[in-house]
């Protein structure tokens, strides 16, 4: 492989660019920085919000290397320099209104963003036992998740009723020995009119039919074959089977590692700087 045919790179973020701690790792970073200082442009492409990227793009210097954010899982692209939505794809209202009457009855916490704010029917009806996943027996996600995206927390109900703007993503919480069926449950139920995936051991989320990080870098006209992407779970697949080049973090679920070009070391072994070295980006 060329290293200089790489023009682009898109990376998820949660387990995949940031560690446990939700940092970037020191030697990743000043790749990152070095890399766009020689022309590479640095896509962030994740399941979380525009607000839950700004920090980490200001971070990377994006700004200044005209870096570009996918958010929503692939919904929203945001070009960071000019601080402007470059185009967004939200779920039509009646089918929100119906998605959100199923999880709640079905005792499912959504969250939705709306500005500052993270609407939420429950503060308390997200606890998740993290133990197995490196964390806490007993988590509140909805805090974990808000918390880490920058959010004020805001009950609202009765909370379909209460959604009434633009939603480009339904973020809901399911218990980790359930999700699956779960999922599978809503995607029969729902068919072609929403696209539902897994994005972590315990988020179930919603967005248009055909959203996903692929149609996001199709929306931004970024080439796949001088394109490299980097992922770990489901929600990336697509994105890396877009990009001529992939690498799958150490951590990544089977199929993801089994479509990458390259395996690393996980996202606390510093994986993306370890591909790095493994393609001759960095010595």
């Amino acid at each position: 492989m060329d290293i200089n045919d790489i023009k682009a790179m898109a990376f998820d973020m949660d387990g995949t660019l940031l560690d446990s701690n939700k940092q970037i790792p020191p030697k990743t970073k000043e790749a990152l920085i070095k890399l766009q200082n020689e022309g590479v442009q640095i896509i962030l492409a994740s399941g979380r919000p525009v607000k839950g990227l700004l920090g980490f793009a200001k971070e990377l210097e994006l700004e200044k290397h005209h870096g570009i954010i996918v958010t929503n899982n692939g919904a929203v692209g945001y070009d960071v320099k000019n601080h402007k939505y470059i185009y967004q794809t939200p779920i039509d209202l009646s089918l929100i209104k119906e998605i959100l009457t199923d999880v709640i009855n079905d005792g499912i916490e959504p969250m939705i963003e709306n500005g500052d704010y993270m609407l939420v029917n429950n503060v308390f009806n997200g606890f998740v036992d993290m133990s197995p996943f490196g964390g806490q027996h007993n988590t509140n996600i909805v805090e974990y998740e808000s918390r880490g995206g920058g959010f004020l927390l805001k009950e609202v109900r009765p909370y379909a009723e209460s959604i009434d703007f633009n939603v480009n993503k339904i973020l809901t919480i399911v218990d980790p020995s359930v999700i699956a069926e779960t999922i599978e449950r809503y995607r029969e139920k729902f068919g072609y009119k929403v696209h539902v995936v897994q994005t972590s051991p315990f988020f179930m989320e919603f967005t248009m039919p055909g959203v996903n990080k692929e149609y996001g870098l199709e929306r931004l006209g970024i080439d796949p074959e001088t394109l490299m992407s980097f992922g770990d779970n489901m929600n990336d697949k697509e994105m890396m089977e877009y990009g001529k080049y992939s690498v799958a973090v150490g951590n990544a679920v089977d199929p993801v590692k089994e479509i990458a070009t390259y395996v690393s070391t996980s996202n606390d072994e510093e994986g993306i700087y370890e591909a790095f070295k493994h393609f001759g980006f960095v010595e």
